[in-house]
């Protein structure tokens, strides 16, 4: 299974793109501002990356991607803001602003969503697009 992440917008802290899976937007995504690929503090490098499920503590069932340059434990999971992310990917089902920040809003119904699209494959095919 393929799927796109197509950053649109950075600006003020926070990266803002769409996901789309097998050719159709799925859900919005926010990331980290491109930093360098610095741990913690950059969204990744475009490139393309498997995705393997992983068991997270904090999240429970997420994918992760693989052989990032530099980087490891990039989850695809739920959250609001920049606040709620080291360079991982969230989803949300729309944009819009939390507490004066830039966020994706509905995450949890857009993972749901998400888990619901992925819920047959073992891996997934995940291109980064800048």
């Amino acid at each position: 299974m393929n799927c796109s992440l197509v950053r649109l917008e950075t600006k003020l802290g926070a990266t803002i793109g769409v996901m789309l899976f097998d050719g159709a937007a799925v859900a919005w995504t926010l990331e980290l501002q491109w930093k360098n690929n610095r741990s913690n503090v950059s969204c990744i490098p475009g490139g393309t990356y498997k995705a393997m499920r992983h068991q997270s503590k904090k999240y429970g069932n997420v994918w992760c991607l693989q052989d990032v340059p530099g980087r490891t434990g990039i989850l695809v999971h739920s959250g609001n803001t920049v606040a709620d992310t080291q360079g991982c990917i969230i989803l949300g089902e729309r944009v819009g602003w939390l507490k004066g920040a830039r966020a994706v809003l509905d995450s949890r119904r857009a993972i749901d969503y998400w888990h619901a699209l992925t819920a047959d494959a073992s891996e997934l095919v995940v291109d980064v697009q800048t």
